[in-house]
């Protein structure tokens, strides 16, 4: 998939459905054309082009990208863990990472930290509940609280 294929198809929905998205959800940028050549900067140029392309049609555009080995197992991951190229976080507008321990996962518990949030509050985790046996990725939500490692611990003494 190419920017130029991705911007056509937008074009049909909207010219043959009528239909124009809010938001546009890439499963996953990464793995959309690239120079092989240039990997790296041409990850950086298509990260740019798919927020210029959501800017241009007011769209919403979200996509994933994958961390590299020094991100910490079940700890807090950050941009700093992004593999690649560090620019496709500089140019998105918020960075949410999901992060899970294995007592996490056995509870259905995860974690979203949102890294960055360019004119929003960033730097905070919110606990998400979740049902994927029922394919739900988030049932509820809160802000973490201070205790919440201590309750973990208590949990994983049991």
């Amino acid at each position: 998939l190419t920017i130029r294929d991705l911007e056509a198809y937008l074009d049909s929905l909207e010219g043959g459905e009528g239909f124009i998205p809010d938001l546009v959800l890439v499963d996953y940028a990464d793995l959309m054309y690239v120079d092989p050549a240039a990997l790296r900067v041409g990850l950086g140029v298509l990260y740019k082009d798919l927020r210029g392309l959501g800017m241009k049609r007011n769209i919403a555009m979200a996509t994933v990208t994958q961390l590299n080995r020094s991100a910490p197992p079940g700890g807090v991951s950050t941009g700093l863990h992004v593999a690649e190229d560090y620019s496709k976080i500089a140019t998105a507008d918020y960075f949410l990472t999901y992060n899970q321990t294995a007592a996490e996962h056995a509870l259905g518990l995860a974690r979203l930290f949102q890294d960055k949030g360019r004119t929003e509050k960033d730097k905070f985790t919110v606990l998400i509940s979740q049902a994927y046996e029922i394919g739900q990725f988030c049932i509820d939500s809160t802000k973490m609280s201070t205790t919440y490692w201590d309750d973990m611990r208590e949990f994983e003494d049991d």
